[in-house]
């Protein structure tokens, strides 16, 4: 996103999209008319690419942030409600089979003519990576290097830049982050055996997973713009969503340890909200530290210092889980309860930090001489 910019980069996306869903077609054709002993291979790498190509379609909102400077925020909830809406692209493709009676291989058609259309559209929207430096510069007031300078070195300094300085509010975003991750994946993980366990059927966790991955969307696609808007326009808005995302974080710790389904419902809806307005923040942080030429990389590089602390809480999660008797309701209670108490700490520490130092009037920019 750095190098080449936001049309590039979507350019490159579209294309990875597309051609996993290619390979996708020729692994479903291959089921269909019984080789799919010589096709299944594609599928893994249908799904690698369409992973991947969609995992950089969601970095594109970033190409029009200091376009729509004084909607940071908004361009940030866009960018969320992309995320969001996977789940929806997938229920509605699946009632659209159901009611038309169509294959799986004619809509895998109408999903590529969907790619081309919206690479058509972003080519169109999107501004060149010119373009977005000079706004960027004339937003910031101060005058970019050119792209020959743009290096590895340049990008090595600016970085350790921004972590001089507020390295105690740098160290808590990367523990707060995997915090929050890992709360999300080992409720996503453990759904379906913790409402088994609480109401007597499988059926339950499968009612609650949908509730779960509705009130997702709905989070990110309706309430995200609402929340960014606040923010952006309101004397206290700042103040108020980072409220509004500390107490679902904490209400949801209390929550998940009850036993009834609207306490449960109830963690659902905390979860999600929580998370949606956590996304905001973190990309509203990012864009605050880090310039136009390494806001990707900040952002990346805080992503991957945070997998492997993340990836850590949840094997101690499991291994707690693993020690404590299946038969007991603890089992799992106790798990879920320590991650979701300790993603709330992380969170409402966190949070308050920046409500009490706010965040920089200026990122981080890659200039020629002292600051480069």
């Amino acid at each position: 996103f750095d190098l080449f910019g936001g049309r590039l980069l979507s350019i490159a996306s579209a294309s990875f999209v597309l051609l996993g869903f290619l390979l996708l077609q020729v692994a479903v054709l291959g089921a269909q008319y019984g080789h799919d002993g010589d096709t299944s291979g594609f599928l893994v790498w249908a799904l690698v690419l369409v992973q991947g190509g969609g995992a950089m379609l969601g970095l594109i909102p970033m190409t029009m942030m200091w376009h729509l400077s004084d909607m940071q925020t908004l361009v940030s909830s866009a960018q969320v409600a992309t995320l969001r809406m996977s789940p929806l692209f997938i229920m509605l493709t699946s009632a659209f089979m159901h009611w038309l009676g169509v294959t799986l291989s004619s809509v895998i058609w109408v999903w590529c003519g969907f790619v081309v259309v919206a690479l058509a559209c972003l080519l169109w929207l999107l501004p060149t990576l010119s373009e977005y430096r000079a706004e960027a510069g004339r937003v910031l007031g101060t005058a970019l290097p050119s792209k020959d300078q743009h290096t590895a070195w340049k990008v090595v300094k600016g970085i350790l830049s921004m972590l001089r300085k507020p390295w105690s509010l740098h160290l808590l975003t990367i523990l707060t982050l995997a915090a929050v991750t890992t709360m999300g994946s080992v409720y996503e993980g453990l759904l379906g055996e913790w409402c088994t366990m609480l109401f007597g059927s499988s059926a339950a966790g499968e009612r609650l997973a949908t509730i779960v991955t509705a009130l997702g969307i709905i989070a990110g696609v309706c309430l995200s713009p609402l929340l960014a808007y606040v923010s952006d326009n309101l004397r206290y808005g700042t103040t108020l969503v980072h409220m509004i995302a500390i107490i679902s974080v904490c209400s949801s710790s209390v929550t998940i340890g009850l036993t009834t389904w609207f306490a449960q419902i109830a963690t659902a809806m905390f979860t999600s909200v929580s998370s949606t307005v956590f996304q905001i923040l973190l990309l509203r942080y990012y864009t605050a530290f880090a310039g136009p030429d390494l806001l990707g990389t900040f952002s990346g590089v805080t992503m991957a210092v945070s997998s492997p602390v993340g990836l850590a809480m949840q094997a101690l999660t499991y291994n707690l889980a693993s020690r404590l008797p299946a038969s007991s309701l603890a089992h799992l209670r106790l798990p879920l309860q320590a991650t979701f108490m300790s993603g709330a700490i992380c969170f409402t520490v966190w949070s308050s930090h920046l409500l009490r130092s706010g965040l920089p009037k200026k990122p981080v920019v890659l200039e020629e001489g002292s600051n480069g």
